[in-house]
């Protein structure tokens, strides 16, 4: 099998729970080969991110590996999520992928995507702040965040890798069970959040969780 890694960009869209395959059909319309769908739970204040929805705490967050076909699958999302009043989303972001594994039917040119230029086009004004923590402690760090000036959050469920010899190699508690939780910050609160969660006991505890950052190239409204 003919395998390369090439330059892509990742769509991330926030949607209500339910409309996921929606926006997936969207994005065929605009080129994408297809998407995945996650669900995890909203902690905005007013409830999913589409902020129309306060009684609505469940998400289906939609990710797309984009390559030449960017600008025409984002444009493709954006209307289809404006134009279907069944469909209601919160945000999209775009993140860089600098490495993406491609079989050779899927090869696209080398050009830079979204005219991607380290400097002003990086400079979205969002950063996405990632935290992995033991199952049941997600909410707690989101209250911490908002208080240094987070909006609001998503938690996905997930599951650790760590064995009974990790617990004897490095003095760990095994907890199985785990939570990512995913907060869209403005760069300007993105320091006040990171420290607030550093001082965090679950930070200082081997094993008891991981912070770390991730720059948003572009971020997209899809409020209506």
């Amino acid at each position: 099998m003919n395998i390369q890694f090439m330059s892509a960009k990742l769509l991330v869209v926030f949607g209500e729970c339910g409309c996921g395959m929606a926006i997936v059909d969207a994005s065929k319309e605009g080129g994408a080969r297809g998407g995945t769908r996650l669900h995890g739970r909203c902690l905005d204040e007013d409830g999913c991110g589409c902020g129309s929805c306060p009684g609505c705490v469940d998400q289906d967050i939609i990710l797309i590996l984009m390559q030449d076909e960017a600008e025409s699958v984002i444009t493709a999302v954006v209307e289809g999520v404006l134009k279907n009043p069944q469909c209601r989303a919160g945000a999209a972001i775009v993140l860089d992928v600098p490495k993406a594994m491609l079989r050779a039917s899927q090869t696209a040119s080398n050009e830079p995507l979204l005219h991607t230029i380290e400097g002003e086009d990086m400079k979205s004004g969002y950063t996405m702040i990632c935290s992995i923590i033991n199952y049941g402690q997600a909410e707690e760090l989101m209250a911490v965040a908002r208080q240094a000036g987070a909006r609001g959050g998503t938690i996905l469920g997930a599951r650790g890798t760590g064995t009974e010899e990790d617990v004897k190699f490095f003095g760990i508690s095994l907890t199985p069970e785990k939570e990512f939780l995913l907060i869209i910050s403005e760069n300007a609160a993105t320091d006040a959040i990171l420290q607030a969660l550093g001082s965090q006991p679950v930070f200082s505890e081997p094993g008891g969780g991981i912070v770390f950052t991730a720059s948003i190239e572009r971020y997209i409204s899809l409020n209506a």
